[in-house]
C-alpha cells in the first residue's frame, strides 16, 4: 500500500466492512468524460456506460458481474481506474527493507532468505529519484504531478515519461511506452542488485514470468524482456515461464517447480584452463587473449570489463552483463602456456538447471616453420580443463568443499593450414637417420644430430643472403645478437619448389641442461626461424677393465664390464686395479677414464712376480 500511501481507513469501515468503491466513479466523471474519444475500443466505454462486459473483458474485473459492486480493494488490486501502472521497482523496494528490517528474516544464509517476484514483464513505472516521497493519494489531482516542463517527469512515485494527453491515450491501450518499459525494468534491475548483494540485502531473487510480452511498435523484443527479468533474477535459470495457454494451472505448476530450488543445494565445479600453444610452430600475440560467456542465456563479462551503453555496438545488450567472468591479460601466458582459473563453474548462485558456457579467444601467428595443411595450434595431451568436484559434509549448513583430487578433461587441438612462400624448418634426432623432432630428451655426453630444411613453394628460384643457427638462444632477439653463430649457408639458393637441407651435430657435456636451438634464415623481406631444443638428463653408460701382461699385450683373465654407470662419472685408475696372483700391476694406459668423453676401455699392465 505503500504504493498510494492508502490507510486502512481509506479502504474499510471502522466495523471491518468494505467500503464501496467511489473513486471509479469520480474518474469517470473527471477524467473519462473530458475525452471520451480517446478511450474508443477500450472496455472503459462499458463501464462508462453501466452495460456489461464481455466474456473477453470480464477476466480483466474481480467479480464475474464487472465493476459494479467492487470495493475500493478490488479496484485497487486491477488499478483499472489508476492507469493500469505496474511498479516493479517498488515491489523489490520493500521486499529490499523487509530483509534489511532487523529479525524479519530468520538465516543470514542467502540460500535460505529469498523474494519470490511474479509478473507479466509490463513494469512500466518506477520510483522517480527527484521526487522520492511525493505520493499519490486518494484527494491527489493531476496538477499536483505535472512535470516542470513539458514532456519532462512527472512528480510522483512513478516515473512518468508521457504528457497528459499521451497519459490519456496509453490509459485507453493498457499500453506505455518502450521506452518506459525498458527503463522501469532497469530501475528494478539496479535495486535487485542491492536486494541480491551478500552484503546488503543477502537474499536470493526468483523470478515467475507470466506472459510476458514486449511493446509493439518498439526496437524491444520479448526476448529482451526475458533477458532482463533474468538479471533481476539471481541466475538465469531463477526465471520460470508459466504461459497461461498451457496446462490448467500452469502458474502454480511453474511456482512449484521454482520452490524445488530452495530445497536444493546445487554445487558449481572449481575449473581451470590450461591451453598449450604448439610453440614449435606459432607464437602467441600478445594483447590477443580475451575471454566471454554465457550463462542460463545471459551474456557474461569480466570483472573489469567496461558496460556498453551504445545500442549500436556490436555487443551491446539491453540488459547490463553479469560481471562473472575472471579478467585476463598477458599476464596469464607464460611460455606459450595460457593458464585461467574460472573458479566455481556455473558460477554461483546456480540452480540444478544452470548451464555455462565459456570461450577464450586469442591469436597465434605462424612462425618460419609452420607450412602445411594439417598443423596443430596445440600440444595434444597439454590442453585440458582440470576441475574439482565438491562435497557438502555438513547438513546445518550450505558450505562446500573441494578436497577431492582434480579431473582432467582433454581438449583436441585446432588444426589449420598455412602456406607460406618460403619456410625454414629445424629438427633434432640421436641419429642422423632419424633427425624429425622439435624437442628431445637426450642423455649427457651423447650427439645430438641436427637438420635444417630451408623450403621454396614459389615457381621460381628464390636467393637467401644468409642461413644460420644460435645454440643456446631463447628468443629470436638472442639468436639475431649471439656472438656464437653457425653458418650453414651464405648466398644460399633454392630451385623452384624445392627444399635444401643443412645437417650438423653437437655432443651435449655434463653441464648442459635445456638447450633451445634457432636456424634463422634472411630473405629479402625480413627474416624466418624456426628452434628445436633439447633437453638433457643423466645418462648412463659402461665400460670394460682390462687386465694385460705387459710384455706380450695377451689378458691375464677376463675382462670386467661395469654398467650403469653415470656417464658423467670419471673412473680413476686407483678403484679397478685388482689383486692376481703371481702378478704384480705396473701401469694402466691412462691415470682415469672419462665416460662422458667417449673413454670406455681402461687397460691395466701387469708383469710375473
Amino acid at each position: 500500500m505503500n504504493y498510494y500511501k492508502i490507510r486502512y481507513s481509506d479502504i474499510y469501515n471502522a466495523d471491518g466492512s468494505p467500503k464501496p468503491d467511489t473513486i471509479l466513479e469520480d474518474y469517470l466523471a473527471s477524467v473519462y468524460a473530458q475525452d471520451p474519444q480517446a478511450y474508443t475500443g477500450n472496455f472503459i466505454e462499458a463501464v462508462a456506460d453501466n452495460r456489461e462486459l464481455t466474456p473477453a473483458q470480464l477476466p480483466y474485473s474481480m467479480h464475474d458481474n464487472g465493476y459494479q459492486n467492487n470495493t475500493i480493494l478490488d479496484n485497487l488490486i486491477w488499478a483499472i481506474p489508476y492507469g493500469e501502472d505496474t511498479n516493479t521497482e517498488a515491489g523489490l523496494m520493500e521486499a529490499y527493507n523487509f530483509f534489511k528490517t532487523p529479525g524479519f528474516a530468520q538465516s543470514e544464509d542467502i540460500l535460505r532468505r529469498a523474494v519470490i517476484l511474479i509478473t507479466d514483464g509490463q513494469a512500466n513505472r518506477s520510483v522517480n529519484p527527484a521526487y522520492s516521497q511525493i505520493y499519490a493519494q486518494p484527494d491527489s489531482v493531476d496538477s499536483d504531478f505535472f512535470p516542470d516542463i513539458p514532456g519532462g517527469p512527472w512528480r510522483y512515485f512513478m516515473y512518468l515519461q508521457q504528457t497528459l494527453p499521451n497519459l490519456i491515450s496509453e490509459i485507453g491501450n493498457r499500453s506505455a511506452t518502450y521506452d518506459e518499459l525498458i527503463l522501469a525494468l532497469q530501475r528494478a534491475w539496479q535495486i535487485s542488485e542491492k536486494l541480491k548483494d551478500s552484503k546488503d540485502g543477502n537474499a536470493s531473487v526468483f523470478v515467475l514470468g507470466i506472459e510476458i510480452g514486449a511493446q509493439t511498435p518498439g526496437p524491444y523484443t520479448k526476448e529482451d524482456v526475458l533477458d532482463i527479468m533474468r538479471t533481476i533474477a539471481t541466475t538465469g535459470s531463477y526465471l520460470h515461464e508459466a504461459a497461461e495457454n498451457g496446462s490448467e494451472n500452469p502458474i502454480i505448476e511453474e511456482l512449484e517447480r521454482l520452490v524445488k530450488n530452495l530445497l536444493v543445494l546445487t554445487g558449481s565445479l572449481r575449473v581451470t584452463i590450461t591451453d598449450t600453444i604448439n610453440t614449435a610452430l606459432f607464437d602467441y600475440v600478445p594483447g590477443s587473449l580475451r575471454i566471454s560467456g554465457t550463462q542460463d542465456g545471459i551474456k557474461l563479462k569480466s570483472k573489469s570489463a567496461p558496460d556498453i551503453t551504445d545500442p549500436s555496438a556490436p555487443d551491446y545488450t539491453v540488459y547490463q552483463k553479469p560481471a562473472l567472468l575472471p579478467d585476463v591479460s598477458d599476464g596469464n601466458v607464460a611460455g606459450g602456456v595460457i593458464t585461467v582459473d574460472l573458479g566455481a563453474v556455473p558460477f554461483p548462485i546456480a540452480s540444478s538447471d544452470s548451464q555455462a558456457k565459456v570461450r577464450l579467444m586469442y591469436e597465434i601467428k605462424g612462425k618460419g616453420s609452420a607450412y602445411g595443411t594439417h598443423l596443430h595450434t596445440d600440444n595434444d595431451g597439454e590442453t585440458y580443463a582440470s576441475y574439482s568436484e565438491p562435497s557438502h559434509l555438513t547438513a546445518d549448513n550450505s558450505d562446500l568443499t573441494y578436497s577431492d583430487p582434480p579431473h582432467s578433461l582433454y581438449f583436441q587441438t585446432p588444426v589449420v593450414s598455412c602456406c607460406p612462400a618460403y619456410t625454414v624448418e629445424k629438427f633434432v634426432g640421436i641419429s642422423p637417420e632419424n633427425t624429425k623432432y622439435k624437442s628431445l630428451k637426450i642423455p649427457a655426453c651423447q650427439t645430438a644430430f641436427y637438420r635444417v630444411a630451408v623450403g621454396n613453394h614459389t615457381d621460381s628460384e628464390a636467393a637467401f643472403p644468409l642461413l644460420y643457427e644460435a645454440a643456446g638462444a631463447a628468443t629470436l632477439e638472442e639468436a639475431i645478437h649471439s656472438t656464437d653463430r653457425r653458418i650453414l649457408a651464405e648466398n644460399l639458393t633454392v630451385p623452384a619448389n624445392s627444399v635444401r637441407e643443412f645437417t650438423f651435430q653437437y655432443k651435449t657435456d655434463c653441464c648442459d641442461h635445456i638447450i633451445p636451438d634457432f636456424a634463422v634464415l634472411e630473405t629479402p623481406s625480413g627474416l624466418l626461424y624456426d628452434n628445436a631444443s633439447i633437453e638433457v638428463q643423466d645418462g648412463f653408460a659402461s665400460y670394460v677393465i682390462q687386465y694385460l701382461d705387459r710384455r706380450t699385450g695377451r689378458r691375464i683373465c677376463p675382462d670386467k664390464l661395469v654398467e650403469n654407470v653415470s656417464a658423467c662419472t670419471k673412473i680413476p685408475v686407483c678403484r679397478c686395479v685388482r689383486r692376481i696372483p703371481c702378478w704384480r700391476y705396473v701401469g694402466a694406459s691412462a691415470c682415469c677414464l672419462d665416460l662422458c668423453k667417449g673413454d670406455n676401455v681402461l687397460k691395466l699392465y701387469y708383469v710375473h712376480r
